[in-house]
């Protein structure tokens, strides 16, 4: 009877179990993060969830997460079309650095202010609206003004434009391990020029498997 009773309660543990699969987007600089951390801990404790992980650029993904290819995804906040459909659950915030050329008098700084920064070309990406929209709304609320801009069509082609020209390119903390040759990486000292990163998913019909992701991973961060 006791191991009838145990085989009972080991099938009701099993049912109760969460299981199913879930697709998250994130940035492709924060792979690293993820895969030494939230995941394998994840994997560990819910084995009978499989996580499918889509690596983007941030409007690639949230492209993606408009059209439903993913379940969830972590982004930065910003006023983006659409973005009253889903829920923006909070992560914290980061810093951003400046992309100078390595010969820039600045880059040598360990830090540097956007007053400092002003008088340089700013280098948007004109593909990444995401990210432009963020960024646009930091600069508004900091009360910082660039008056030269210049668009590249991504990363890359901003690289290449900081080193044959120069200029400044604004990008999240984890850019630095881009590590690209010719460009230093340095921190941005305004306290309040900092992004909010979040976690993105659809205010509604959403798959639950996110309650318990988000439970486990806020649970890692605050370790």
């Amino acid at each position: 009877a006791r191991i009838y009773g145990n085989l009972l309660s080991e099938i009701k543990n099993y049912r109760e179990t969460p299981a199913g699969k879930l697709t998250i987007g994130i940035l492709y600089y924060s792979l690293d993060e993820y895969f030494k951390t939230i995941l394998p801990a994840f994997r560990r404790e819910y084995p009978q969830i499989v996580i499918d992980i889509k690596t983007y650029q941030p409007h690639e993904m949230y492209e993606d997460l408009l059209a439903g290819n993913i379940d969830i995804c972590e982004l930065f906040r910003g006023d983006f079309p659409g973005i009253n459909d889903f829920v923006c659950h909070d992560t914290g915030k980061g810093n951003m650095i400046a992309m100078l050329r390595s010969d820039d008098p600045l880059s040598a700084r360990e830090s540097v202010s956007l007053k400092e920064l002003s008088g340089h070309t700013l280098i948007e990406l004109s593909d990444d609206r995401i990210s432009k929209i963020c960024t646009e709304d930091m600069l508004r609320k900091c009360g910082a003004h660039f008056e030269n801009i210049r668009r590249a069509a991504d990363i890359e082609e901003a690289a290449k434009i900081l080193v044959q020209e120069g200029g400044v390119h604004l990008t999240g903390e984890n850019c630095r391990k881009q590590s690209m040759p010719g460009i230093s990486y340095i921190t941005i000292s305004d306290r309040n020029f900092k992004f909010q990163s979040c976690y993105i998913y659809p205010a509604k019909e959403y798959n639950k498997l996110i309650d318990v992701f988000i439970k486990h991973a806020t649970s890692e961060m605050h370790r």
